[in-house]
C-alpha cells in the first residue's frame, strides 16, 4: 500500500468512506485504515475517542464480510497492533480478520 501522505484523497474514518473527485464524481475510497488501539488506549479519559471507538466499531460490523448499503464489500487484508486495514472488494485474510474479531469482542465488553 502506498503511503499515506503520497495518497490524493484522505477520507476520515468512520465519518465517510467516499468523497467527490477532482472532476466532481462521487467515489468510494479503496483502502480504509484504523488505529482501534489508539482510540481503546484513550476511551477512558476522552469522551470523543469513546464515541469515536463505538462508532468505529459499528460501521466495521456494517462493511466488512457483507455488501454495504452503497453496495462495497471491503474485506480486512491486514491487522497488527491494533490497526485493521481493508481493501474494497477483497476477500478476508482469515488470520486478520480472526485477530480483528478478537479485538472487537475484547473492546466490546
Amino acid at each position: 500500500m502506498p503511503h499515506l501522505a503520497q495518497r490524493e484523497v484522505l477520507v476520515r474514518f468512520p465519518n465517510g468512506i467516499d468523497y467527490r473527485d477532482r472532476d466532481g464524481q462521487e467515489r468510494t475510497v479503496d483502502w480504509i485504515a484504523v488505529d482501534l488501539d489508539w482510540l481503546a488506549r484513550y476511551e477512558a479519559a476522552f469522551a470523543s475517542d469513546r464515541a469515536l471507538l463505538r462508532r468505529s466499531l459499528r460501521r466495521l460490523d456494517q462493511m466488512t464480510g457483507e455488501t454495504t448499503e452503497e453496495g462495497h464489500r471491503f474485506g480486512v487484508r491486514g491487522f497488527a497492533s491494533g490497526v485493521v486495514l481493508l481493501a474494497k472488494g477483497e476477500n478476508d485474510q482469515p488470520e486478520a480478520r480472526q485477530q480483528l474479531d478478537q479485538l472487537i469482542e475484547r473492546l466490546r465488553r
